[in-house]
């Protein structure tokens, strides 16, 4: 098995596909096989870790391995980067770093950037449609893959930017998934890309639609318009919003290093002028730790019952597979 970036789209990362000798680590996205006869004959060599391993063990796995292309939860590297910069450790330089089935925000690609020597390229793919897209080398947007699916961007009520991704998937002539609502939320990129690809963008956001606090009055408001002052606030390192109770929400945050929480209670202040009859609590901490999947998410809906291995995230692979 061995991985391409690119895939057969052309959308691309710069520094090529993987080659037949290249060694692939997989730290939580997808299902690779491994010992394959070919892969003890040194061709398409695979290694899966856990992503629910502590930073060091992750950077001691990788300097072990050196692998060529290193494939991630988006949170994953996020920890990575900070493990880096917190112990000042050189990690090894992949060829190729690839982010899938979590978020990849900028400063978790800037620091992949920094202590890993490449930018992260992001892949889009889901268990019910299989691969939905990905980065071109320009890493300006998620470029569809429309000769498989045929994208659909559905306005979201309260929000003039934010879409639903709806797919009709046009590979599986058994059982095809028509106007299928995936439940990521996105942004539609504006223009021609300068890699000269003429297909539709995307940027994805980091909460779904199903991510919402309800209120005691029986509203509900998206994770992702609370989210956004923490966003912006540059003292937040990390945070997680968990609703605790029908009224209790509490913001879980770790301060960036050198900053002081003045900015961080502010934001935290706007967030429950939004939540009327909701008590909110900001808990400050020094990391958040991962779903049972091994991703950590931005947000905890209300549970009903026990959490799910995938408390909060899709029951599919979503945001690449």
């Amino acid at each position: 098995m061995v991985l391409r970036v690119p895939g057969a789209h052309g959308a691309c990362s710069e520094d090529g596909g993987g080659a037949a000798d290249d060694t692939l680590m997989v730290i939580g996205p997808g299902w690779y096989p491994e010992d394959l006869l070919v892969q003890r004959l040194g061709i398409g060599r695979v290694r899966s870790v856990s992503p629910l391993q502590e930073p060091v063990a992750l950077a001691d796995a990788i300097e072990a391995e050196r692998p060529d292309v290193l494939h991630a939860y988006g949170s994953v590297l996020r920890c990575l980067v900070k493990h880096a910069r917190d112990t000042g450790r050189a990690l090894h330089r992949p060829r190729v770093v690839v982010s899938s089935a979590d978020y990849l925000d900028e400063a978790t690609r800037r620091g992949c950037l920094e202590v890993m020597g490449v930018a992260p390229v992001q892949m889009y793919g889901a268990v019910e449609t299989g691969r939905i897209g990905n980065e071109c080398r320009l890493r300006d947007g998620l470029h569809l893959f429309t000769d498989f699916v045929v994208p659909e961007l559905i306005p979201v009520e309260g929000d003039l930017a934010a879409r639903r991704v709806v797919l009709t998937e046009l590979t599986n002539f058994t059982m095809p998934f028509i106007r299928y609502d995936q439940g990521d939320l996105a942004e539609a990129v504006d223009g021609a890309c300068g890699c000269g690809l003429a297909s539709p963008r995307i940027w994805l956001l980091f909460a779904r639609a199903s991510d919402v606090v309800l209120l005691p009055s029986g509203a509900m408001v998206s994770a992702l318009r609370l989210g956004k002052p923490l966003c912006d606030e540059p003292g937040v390192d990390a945070f997680k919003i968990v609703q605790e109770s029908a009224s209790r929400l509490v913001v879980r945050v770790v301060k960036r290093d050198g900053c002081d929480d003045a900015g961080i209670r502010t934001a935290v202040a706007g967030i429950g002028t939004l939540l009327p009859g909701l008590r909110v609590d900001l808990e400050l901490v020094e990391s958040i730790a991962p779903n049972p999947s091994g991703k950590i998410t931005r947000f905890q809906p209300l549970a009903s019952g026990p959490l799910s291995a995938d408390e909060g995230e899709p029951a599919g692979d979503r945001q690449g597979h």
